[in-house]
C-alpha cells in the first residue's frame, strides 16, 4: 500500500498548504517591501485566522492518528514550528536533516543505491510500505511528501525529487551514488529552506 501512503501524505500536505500555509495565519504582514515600491497587503481577518488554526489542528490530528494506526517501530509525529503555519516532522522526537539522510545513505557499501531503490519503490509501487523502510527513509518520505508539500513544494516531487532519486538508483558505481546523494541541496530545492536547527521551535 506504499503508493497509497505517498498519495495520502501528499493530499494532507496539499490540505495544509491550502488551509494553513497560504493564509499564513496571523503572521501575514500588513506591508510587503520590494526593491522599488511598497505594496499594501490586507491582513487576515480574525475569522480567517480562526479557520486556519482549526484546519491546522484538524490535519495534525488526522496525520498523527494515521501514523499511530500503522504500528511503526519509530514514532512519527507532525507538529508546527514557531511560525504557526509551518509543518514540522519529528521521528523518534528528532528532526532529520537532509544532509544527515544523504550522509547515512552514502555511507552504505553500494554508495546508497539500495536506499534509493527502497525509497523509489515506496512512492511508486504497492508493496514497499513505510513500515519496511529504515528510519532515515521514513523521515525522508514523510518530510518530502507531507511537510514540503504543505509548504507549497508539491511540484518539486515530480520535477526534482523523483529524477534525483532515479539518478541514484541508476548510478553505475558506489562513488557515483554517494556523490549524487551529496547533491541534495542542488537537486531538491525545498532542502535549501527546510529548517535544519535543533528543532527547539517545534510545537505539538
Amino acid at each position: 500500500m506504499s503508493l497509497q501512503e505517498a498519495e495520502f501524505l501528499t493530499n494532507c500536505g496539499r490540505y495544509w498548504c491550502a488551509k494553513v500555509w497560504l493564509r499564513k495565519s496571523a503572521k501575514v504582514a500588513t506591508t510587503l517591501y520590494t526593491s522599488t515600491r511598497v505594496i499594501d497587503v490586507k491582513p487576515p481577518t480574525d475569522e480567517e485566522v480562526k479557520k486556519a488554526d482549526t484546519a491546522r489542528t484538524d490535519i495534525i490530528s488526522v496525520v498523527n492518528g494515521y501514523f499511530s494506526s500503522m504500528n511503526l517501530p519509530h514514532t512519527i509525529k507532525l507538529g508546527r514550528g514557531w511560525q504557526i503555519y509551518d509543518p514540522v516532522i519529528r521521528v523518534d522526537n528528532k528532526c532529520h536533516r537532509y544532509l544527515d539522510v544523504a550522509a547515512w545513505a552514502g555511507s552504505m557499501q553500494d554508495g546508497g543505491v539500495a536506499p534509493a531503490i527502497s525509497f523509489h519503490n515506496w512512492y511508486s509501487d504497492t508493496e514497499t510500505t513505510l513500515l519496511s523502510l529504515p528510519v532515515h527513509l521514513q523521515a525522508l518520505a514523510v518530510i518530502t511528501h507531507m511537510a514540503e508539500v504543505g509548504r507549497g513544494y508539491s511540484s518539486s516531487l515530480e520535477s526534482e525529487l523523483k529524477p534525483w532519486i532515479e539518478s541514484i538508483c541508476n548510478a553505475s558505481t558506489p562513488l557515483e551514488a554517494k556523490k549524487l546523494w551529496g547533491e541534495v541541496k542542488t537537486r531538491f530545492t525545498p532542502s535549501l529552506t527546510y529548517p535544519e536547527d535543533s528543532r527547539l521551535d517545534y510545537m505539538d
